[in-house]
Order: structure tokens, then C-alpha cells, then sequence
């Protein structure tokens, strides 16, 4: 806030009648509002800031091509007091980061109160699924069982991750299966919910145009009519995976049709 420093001579002061008044606003009247000439700056800044939550276990990928210091990490501060505000209504899902390590459980405390489930992907590299395995198992035993959703991102890397996960003490993860990434491969949606039907918690829907992913269908699509009779039993979170407000309301009215599910507009989404 940008306030008066000083007041140029009596008549000034004069706009300020009450003694109490001029007590407690005195201490306020000041220039608080200073040039920031760097990225850098203005991120240490934002990090000293009263509230904000520093994730150390989230680095920024490459912060010198930001401008930020070499050792930036993630901030959340403003973003949680919001999101948290439309907990009451909405239903939120948080997708970790690609590669889980322990530390990024610092995220899962800071918005635990008001997200249901953590999507999961599996690793990249087939040499740490041990490693893997041994931190859902700690998560799942510290924030529920049920909470952390393993998402097919690519097949080959889902199978070894259900591999892993076989002997857990918790049993097998729940899934998310995303829709999109599943016509990528060219495997058919509704044949591979059918098998995981007790096991899925959440659906990502988007298309795929034979190039790319996350891109608005058609309503036309064979996929969304055979996915029809799983999806009209479904309880769980259907999600509508599109960037932009005009895609998913457009999205959200073809589902509608397709699925014939006349109560859309009250089944659960983020």
C-alpha cells in the first residue's frame, strides 16, 4: 500500500481530528511501495513473505534461464488460502509431481485438508520402482490408503508399477485411468476399466488426434459409446482434461449426451 508520508504544513494536518486517530494512523504513513529490479529479488521477497510455504523437496527446473537463484524452489502462499476457500463446493485432486521422492510429501501436508485424492505416476525408470513401492507405502500409511491413485501415463511403466506395488501391506493402489493416454497406445478404454472396474476412483477424459493428447473429441468417438454402460455405475471423479473454460463446457455437454447422464452437472469433477 502506497500511503502520505508527511504532511506539508498545518491545514494539512488538520485533516486528521481525532488524537487516537493521529496516534494509530502516524505509525502507518509511509512509502511502502520500492522498485524490485530483478526476478531474483522479487522471489526472495515472495519467500520471506509471512505465509508462505516453501517446498524444498520441489526445485524449479532450470532457474537461471527464470532469472531466479540456483537454489529456487517451488512457493505456494497465496494459491492454498484460495483453493481452500472453494473446498466447501468444489472437489479437488492434486497431481503430484512425475517423479515421487519422499520429500515431496511437504506438498501433501500443506494441502491435505481439502484435496480427496493424490494422482500418482508411475516411474520412468524401471530401476526405482523398489524405491517407489517403499514411499507410497509410507504415504498411504501416514495419510490413507485410499487417497494416492496411480495413473497409466504410459502402460509398460503402469505394469511395472503394479508389479511393485503387489506385495504391498496395503494392498494394491486404487487408479486413476486417464482416457487419453490409453487411445495413445491403442489400447481400447473400455475393455481396460472393465478389468480394473472395482479398483478405479477417477476418470480423465481428452482426446487424442493421432498426434496429440489433451485435445477436445468430437462426441462421435466409438470410445465414448463403449465406455457408456462402466461410466452410467461409476461414483467415483470424472475429470474433463482441457485447458481452456470454452473446451470444457463443450467437453462436459458431449459426455452428457454420449453417456446419456442427465445429471452431469452434479457428478463429482475438480
Amino acid at each position: 500500500m502506497s500511503t502520505i508520508g508527511a504532511y506539508p504544513g498545518k491545514d494539512g494536518f488538520k485533516q486528521i481530528s481525532s488524537q487516537i486517530r493521529t496516534t494509530v494512523e502516524t505509525a502507518f504513513y509511509g512509502n511502502n511501495v520500492r522498485p524490485i529490479s530483478t526476478v531474483a529479488e522479487a522471489y526472495r521477497l515472495a519467500a520471506q513473505a509471512p505465509g508462505t510455504v516453501i517446498l524444498d523437496g520441489m526445485p524449479v527446473y532450470k532457474p537461471e534461464v527464470l532469472g531466479l537463484p540456483e537454489d529456487a524452489k517451488a512457493l505456494l502462499k497465496r494459491e492454498l488460502a484460495e483453493i481452500r476457500a472453494y473446498s466447501t463446493s468444489f472437489l479437488f485432486t492434486v497431481h503430484m509431481p512425475d517423479e515421487v521422492l519422499l520429500e515431496h510429501e511437504e506438498l501433501i501436508l500443506a494441502t491435505t485438508d481439502f484435496t480427496e485424492h493424490y494422482i500418482i505416476h508411475p516411474p520412468r525408470n524401471k530401476n526405482a520402482m523398489a524405491e517407489f513401492a517403499s514411499v507410497m507405502d509410507k504415504w498411504r500409511e501416514s495419510h490413507g490408503t485410499e487417497r494416492f491413485l496411480l495413473e497409466n501415463t504410459r502402460l509398460y511403466n503402469f505394469n511395472l508399477a503394479e508389479k511393485a506395488m503387489a506385495s504391498s501391506v496395503f494392498g494394491p493402489m486404487p487408479l486413476c485411468a486417464d482416457i487419453g493416454h490409453l487411445l495413445m497406445e491403442g489400447c481400447c478404454p473400455a475393455e481396460w476399466v472393465a478389468e480394473r472396474a472395482d479398483r478405479i476412483k477417477e476418470i480423465h477424459v481428452h482426446g487424442f488426434d493421432g498426434a496429440k493428447d489433451h485435445v477436445l473429441f468430437t462426441g462421435n468417438e466409438a470410445w465414448l459409446r463403449d465406455l457408456a454402460p462402466f461410466v452410467r455405475n461409476f461414483n467415483g471423479v470424472i475429470e474433463i482434461e482441457l485447458f481452456s473454460w470454452a473446451e470444457q463446457l463443450a467437453a462436459q455437454s458431449m459426455l452428457a449426451k454420449a453417456w446419456s447422464l442427465a445429471h452431469a452437472s452434479t457428478r463429482k469433477r475438480r
